[in-house]
């Protein structure tokens, strides 16, 4: 009896949804309209256009969807839904263009996330107390199950209308102009293509036939140099492809310094080692003769001529009262030493701003380096030593066991004097940990938990599992434990190996300096 019933009501609403505009869902309706009892593993999605601008979704509930249904636009969730919702209107789309959805479902988790003082950027992992900044809570989430993928085309907006041909003067017999083979392409969508120059101006409007390739005919954009660039055409900001609907490309241009003979000090950049970004430093020697330190700055910019933040940690100037570093030797220093962190990899420019008396500021000297990826670089490294020290056939213990031995074998503590002070060498400080050979108590646990994280092999670091300097601290900070194994594991060396004696440093001395590249 329920199921007559049921039958019934799905006859009723399917010949209801066919006369009222949703045929998409004619046919499909019995699939959705199932019992509780009768869900499907599987989910189904259906979708339709509705207009030029939005698109109708609906789907079938399932079995077990976690926290709800997550809805994805070419690849992108654009929604999050909980466990009753099954239909969508996705809203304010473009006229004449193609869009790609599917229905996945999801679990949600919140997680806590730190302000590191020191990158300037949010992370999962508590950072040390004295870069330690807010803390916030953040969404995750994690997606399961999906449906089919389904490609919907909006409807092209309508062309702009023109008086009609009455054909009076084409002595073609009041035919109005147009023979038969004329008829496919009156009919043919027509669309508005526009050309804009990089301050919005536009430099060319075409009427363009579906599907044909539009082309720009105007003169070349330019844009005037301004202080410190000069600019050169460079296309536009998209691909040109055939035309689907109304469309605007937008002139884009490279950027390049000006020379910076104008400049009143001389100002040499000098890398003291090979530069790492993203997570990496580098340190430099500005060698000028600007006695202000503060009428000139450092600044980096990308490929693309952007500028990107450096991140200046350290720094040390000529007639300082203060200096942290042990290595500078002052006898023949004249400029600026400084530790920074690029935040740029590929291809970039470091380059120095000079400023006027009104704030102003110019390019006055430039240098082109490649700088490396600190992630990528470590990656490689760690992988390096994975297939250096372990085999196949270990376990995942055993293979944490074999690097962490490697570690202690091969890494020193950072430099100490006979008092146990740290030593600032400005010329090893900014090299990545496996160059420089040193690890001390807070990296050490870290770069384990990395490698388990290639081994699959989590493990979690204790270095904030109490507060700094208490006995439980001292006893445990250090280390990465296992709780699939109950296992700790150290990559501290013999305390002792990282003592010297001061005056076995070489001083930088700019003048016998080889600096990196030169």
């Amino acid at each position: 009896m329920k199921n007559n019933l049921l039958k019934a009501i799905v006859i009723i609403l399917t010949f209801f949804m066919v006369f009222s505009g949703l045929p998409f869902l004619a046919g499909n309706l019995e699939a959705i309209a199932l019992t509780k009892k009768k869900l499907p593993k599987n989910i189904t999605l259906y979708a339709a256009a509705d207009g030029q601008t939005q698109v109708e979704l609906k789907w079938n509930k399932i079995k077990s969807p976690s926290k709800g249904y997550a809805v994805f636009r070419n690849g992108q969730p654009v929604a999050h839904l909980n466990t009753k919702k099954i239909v969508f209107t996705d809203k304010n789309l473009e006229a004449g263009t193609s869009y790609t959805y599917q229905i996945k479902t999801y679990t949600k988790k919140t997680v806590k996330m730190w302000f590191n003082k020191k990158t300037e950027k949010w992370q999962k992992k508590k950072p040390a107390r004295k870069y330690r900044g807010k803390s916030k809570k953040e969404a995750v989430y994690t997606y399961k199950k999906k449906s089919n993928a389904v490609t919907i085309h909006t409807a092209a907006a309508p062309a702009p209308s023109t008086p009609a041909d009455t054909g009076d003067n084409d002595n073609t017999g009041g035919n109005g102009g147009n023979n038969g083979s004329d008829s496919s392409d009156s009919a043919q969508a027509t669309y508005t293509i526009t050309w804009k120059n990089w301050d919005g101006t536009v430099l060319e409007t075409d009427s363009v036939k579906e599907g044909a390739t539009p082309s720009y005919n105007g003169t070349t954009p330019t844009r005037p140099a301004d202080q410190n660039y000069t600019y050169t055409f460079n296309g536009w900001d998209s691909a040109v492809v055939a035309a689907n609907g109304d469309k605007t490309y937008t002139a884009v241009f490279t950027k390049e310094s000006k020379p910076a003979a104008a400049t009143k000090y001389k100002y040499d950049i000098h890398l003291l080692n090979e530069p790492y970004g993203n997570g990496g430093e580098t340190a430099i020697y500005l060698e000028t003769n600007n006695p202000n330190k503060f009428n000139y700055e450092l600044g980096l910019l990308n490929a693309s001529g952007q500028n990107k933040k450096l991140n200046i940690a350290d720094g040390f100037y000529s007639g300082a009262s203060t200096n942290k570093y042990t290595d500078i030797d002052t006898t023949n220093f004249n400029g600026y030493v400084c530790k920074c962190s690029p935040e740029c990899a590929g291809n970039c420019t470091f380059v120095v701003y000079e400023f006027d008396d009104e704030g102003n500021e110019k390019i006055a000297a430039s240098k082109s380096v490649y700088i490396k990826d600190f992630f990528e670089e470590e990656q490689v490294w760690m992988q390096s030593v994975i297939n250096e020290v372990t085999t196949s056939s270990m376990t995942n213990k055993q293979k944490m066991q074999a690097i962490s031995g490697y570690l202690k074998a091969d890494f020193t503590y950072p430099w100490r004097d006979n008092d146990g002070n740290f030593l600032y060498l400005i010329t090893e400080e900014a090299l990545p940990y496996w160059e420089k050979r040193k690890l001390n108590s807070y990296t050490s646990p870290a770069v384990l938990v990395e490698f388990g994280k290639l081994l699959g092999y989590p493990l979690h670091n204790c270095y904030n599992d109490y507060p700094e300097g208490t006995s439980e601290w001292s006893s445990i900070h250090y280390f990465a434990y296992s709780e699939a194994d109950k296992t700790y594991y150290s990559a501290l060396p013999d305390p002792n190996s990282g003592t010297i004696d001061p005056s076995t440093i070489t001083m930088f001395d700019p003048s016998t300096y080889q600096f990196w590249s030169e």
